[in-house]
């Protein structure tokens, strides 16, 4: 067995969300070791990976941007049809968003993702492949990692980014037995075959497609090159409960999925077989979507997908991800800069703690605070997308496609910067990592955001006004009644961002 070590943060999970902490946590000479049970940190699995602004911001902050930035492509435009060829819209309000935020959205291979991720690191040894976690504990003095081959990290913090089968989630549901789960969190009503597939002629790069269709829907995203990332969604008409055995997908049930879209047509002159036809690589899965209720318990904390699952609709799993790990990161930085003494602690056996329990838990606690209801409206959304796209038979869906073939670049670009404009970042960073696009960013959200605002104040003093003008008519005829305001902004709300 290894010598045993004392760090201030222990990460269990080598995806998107623990190699980002750890390049946060290097640039900040905060110690910290990481848990991989895979021995290959960069599996080629076939999956894409979709990076928006908010993701884009905090990479271009710990000096990675450069890197993914090799696989941008400018967005040019949204054609959104029905499954018989139906073009309900075409959209292009990403076009802004580098002028408004800095940055673009696309997509890329997840693999490469990580490569990038893991190459920003500079001192591997804190990142242990082939290393599978068996058990872990808390106390008052410090957490612990054990993984099966003996070895052993006692740290201030354990962080579980370890996927929607969280070993640490579970290990906090069973410390809060009072806890209560819903039945359908983390359930999977929905599944997926994600694909990746060789450039068409007949398709640009940047230009991104929908088929809404009943039972079965299809994304498309042509990246640099014109490689087409995509996925295809089917309804299980089922529920599977999160307890049940994670069910292994056949090509059979693959094949199945593809029948039901094979000749829907993507674009004019291209049906999706030719897409599917072109492939590189094609795997089914099913879709997992759900918030936990408690993502901290005593020194533990759940990053990433243990924390929040959702479908591929919003392109924002691993971008809460980043989100996540920059919120906790600056946390760790405002507790260092009030009491540096807490992170003096030498990375060897100690008896004492680095960072009290009081501190660590005041600091979890808003790291769930300032977290959970992002990360829940983010959920939330990519969800109502997969629905509205599969036409699930809800009142919002029939709302949705009434009004879809009326949606504005204008309408739709503020929806999306109302989520966008709203992202945490690295607080309390050195000023020198923050390039001009960083502040940009930053600068236009805030902006943004109060503009929001005052129209906000301004429809609440308009209604009131109404509604009083209206009871001192009805007051002044002898009429009792109530006044309906309309509400406009809960009419934006039916239209999707990723229509």
């Amino acid at each position: 067995m290894a010598p045993e070590q004392r760090v201030t943060v222990g990460i269990i999970g080598g995806g998107p969300a623990g190699l980002t902490l750890a390049n946060m946590l290097e640039q900040s000479g905060i110690s910290y070791t990481l848990f991989e049970a895979r021995d290959d940190i960069a599996p080629p699995e076939g999956a894409s990976l979709g990076l928006m602004p908010n993701g884009l911001r905090i990479l271009d902050q710990i000096g990675l941007i450069d890197e993914v930035e090799e696989y941008a492509v400018a967005h040019d435009y949204w054609e959104l049809r029905d499954g018989n060829g139906t073009l309900y819209n075409t959209l292009h309000a990403m076009r802004s968003y580098p002028e408004i935020l800095g940055y673009g959205g696309y997509f890329m291979e997840r693999q490469r993702v990580l490569e990038i991720l893991y190459e920003g690191v500079k001192d591997k040894t804190r990142i242990l492949t082939g290393k599978t976690v068996c058990s872990v504990q808390s106390s008052s003095s410090h957490a612990t990692i054990t993984t099966t081959d003996g070895d052993q990290v006692k740290c201030d913090f354990l962080v579980g980014a370890d996927g929607i089968r969280s070993l640490v989630r579970r290990e906090i549901e069973a410390a809060l037995p009072q806890l209560h789960q819903t039945p359908d969190n983390f359930a999977t009503k929905y599944g997926c075959v994600y694909g990746i597939s060789n450039a068409l002629p007949q398709i640009n790069p940047g230009r991104a497609f929908t088929i809404h269709q009943s039972g079965a829907s299809v994304l498309i995203f042509s990246g640099a090159g014109g490689t087409m990332y995509w996925f295809l969604f089917v309804d299980l008409h089922e529920t599977i409960g999160f307890d049940a055995a994670k069910r292994k997908y056949t090509d059979d049930d693959l094949q199945a999925a593809y029948a039901l879209v094979a000749d829907a047509t993507v674009t004019p002159g291209v049906k999706f077989s030719d897409v599917f036809g072109a492939k590189r690589v094609a795997v089914m899965t099913g879709l997992e979507e759900g918030v936990a209720d408690v993502w901290c318990w005593d020194r533990m904390l759940l990053l990433g997908d243990s924390a929040h699952k959702m479908t591929p609709h919003a392109a924002m799993g691993a971008m809460q991800a980043m989100e996540s790990a920059a919120c906790f990161t600056s946390l760790l930085l405002a507790l260092r800069a009030s009491h540096p003494d807490f992170f003096s602690c030498p990375e060897t056996t100690s008896s004492s703690t680095a960072v009290p329990q009081s501190d660590v838990e005041q600091l979890l606690a808003t790291y769930q605070q300032r977290r959970h209801a992002r990360a829940t409206s983010v959920v939330n959304g990519a969800h109502f997308h997969c629905e509205t796209q599969l036409k699930v038979a809800t009142p919002m869906t029939d709302q949705f496609y009434q009004r879809l073939p009326h949606l504005t670049n204008e309408l739709w670009l503020n929806m999306t910067l109302d989520s966008l404009c709203r992202a945490d970042m690295l607080e309390g960073w050195p000023e020198e990592r923050n390039s001009a696009r960083v502040n940009r960013y930053t600068e236009s959200s805030r902006r943004f955001l109060e503009g929001m605002a005052r129209k906000k104040e301004a429809m609440a003093a308009a209604k009131a006004a109404a509604a009083a003008a209206a009871a001192q008519q009805s007051a002044g005829n002898g009429v009792g009644g109530a006044v309906v305001a309309e509400q406009p902004e809960k009419r934006a709300e039916m239209v999707s961002t990723a229509a």
